[in-house]
């Protein structure tokens, strides 16, 4: 038989036999480490589901499966007493090849092999900035995909895609990108089509985090997806070396000012009695929003800092108390660590008290590096008991932010 033609049949694969080769392609297909039992559907679902659903595309779907059972390509269950009825075809673990060679479909074996020497490769290629990081890095992937284990965002049964990614990430860390490149710039600066790094957003900054073992942003490495802004509420007056200024405060439910604007301006000030950056910009930030009535707190959404945060905190006085409220769990504390590490004010966790659920997720390989680097800064010592109980239970706890109530949390405030 042909590869990508059905014997017997008029040179095109029926399409229930598309949709079989679809769900064991998506079950089995990509499996390097094999099976020990039959793959098999149920036939009624099976034509459901491949949209055969009139009497006469049924009787002809009946007679392409039990020509293939009478070559033995697969097989046909039926029920006991009624025996003129299908209940499940099956698919034998024999007839696995044939069934990929039908569709042209790669062996597993031959997949995660070829995902095996391309990390091998790539471990040899010496890297210019980072040369053992970048080493341990592709050794622990290649570990790991010899364990017939994935690693988000690569994956063993997809060689071309993690030889991509890794070859993006490493031209963009073997090099100095000036603060505030536009990634559009470095897709043409690295040879690419525009918007290459922007669909690859955010499997770049998984990878880019596993790289270095701790949270990583395209903005960390200088490049913005576009000019970089601040999600804010409440009093903030911006002063410009010509004169002019803007002052921002009146919206009710939030603003924005842009990273470029932010840079030009030569002072940054503000009425308000304290700032409060909030994590979760989709849920908590506008709920603290609503809360802040009398607008004498200047609140601002801040995961990982970006360009337009940095700035913000550089050009704001340092005498303005600052209150940073986040999720729990390794990554939130050490976006509070950065924070800490951009302002000379001291920068108070507020409701960042750790706490027990056992049902929560366990702590991932990622977490048990963040934490030990955590433990050993003396600018987390008031959070190093909260860190230790957390790595102890093995587990995250009720780490999200949105388990809190921001009534309280906004009494504690002291407004």
């Amino acid at each position: 038989m042909e590869k990508g033609s059905f014997a017997g049949g008029d040179g095109m694969n029926p399409l229930w036999l598309v949709e079989l080769h679809r769900q064991w392609q998506a079950v089995r297909g990509r499996d390097a480490a094999g099976r020990s039992r039959a793959f098999s559907r149920e036939w009624d679902a099976l034509l459901n589901a491949a949209g055969i659903v009139s009497g006469e595309m049924k009787l002809v779907a009946v007679r392409e499966l039990e020509t293939l059972a009478a070559k033995g390509y697969l097989e046909i269950r039926r029920p006991a007493r009624r025996r003129y009825l299908i209940e499940k075809v099956i698919l034998p673990l024999s007839q696995e090849p044939w069934l990929r060679g039908l569709f042209g479909s790669a062996a597993p074996t031959e997949l995660h092999a070829r995902s095996l020497s391309e990390l091998s490769a790539w471990m040899d290629q010496p890297h210019p900035l980072l040369p053992q990081l970048w080493r341990m890095w592709c050794q622990t992937l290649h570990s790991t995909f010899l364990n017939h284990r994935n690693h988000r965002p690569f994956y063993s049964h997809k060689p071309e895609a993690n030889n991509s990614l890794l070859s993006l990430v490493f031209k963009l860390t073997a090099r100095t990108w000036p603060d505030y490149t536009l990634v559009r710039d470095a897709d043409v600066e690295l040879g690419y089509h525009t918007k290459v790094i922007e669909r690859c957003h955010s499997s770049l900054e998984d990878a880019l985090s596993q790289l270095h073992g701790r949270p990583m942003t395209l903005e960390s490495l200088g490049l913005i997806m576009t000019n970089s802004k601040l999600h804010f509420d409440g009093p903030l007056r911006l002063e410009f070396s010509d004169g002019t200024q803007h002052e921002a405060g009146n919206l009710r439910y939030g603003d924005w000012v842009t990273a470029a604007d932010l840079d030009r301006a030569v002072r940054i000030t503000t009425t308000a009695k304290r700032l409060l950056s909030v994590e979760n910009s989709k849920t908590t930030f506008p709920k603290l929003i609503e809360l802040n009535c009398h607008r004498d707190t200047l609140i601002v959404a801040s995961s990982f800092p970006t360009t337009a945060i940095k700035l913000l905190l550089a050009k704001l006085s340092p005498s303005i108390p600052h209150h940073h409220f986040g999720d729990t769990d390794p990554a939130g504390y050490f976006i509070l660590q950065k924070l800490r590490q951009l302002t000379m004010r001291p920068v108070q966790p507020l409701e960042m008290d750790w706490l027990p659920q056992l049902s929560s997720p366990q702590l991932t390989e990622y977490d048990h590096r963040v934490i030990p680097q955590l433990l050993a800064t003396p600018d987390m010592g008031d959070c190093h008991q909260w860190l230790r109980t957390m790595l102890e239970s093995g587990r995250k706890g009720k780490f999200e932010q949105e388990t809190r109530d921001v009534t309280n949390v906004w009494k504690k405030l002291g407004t």
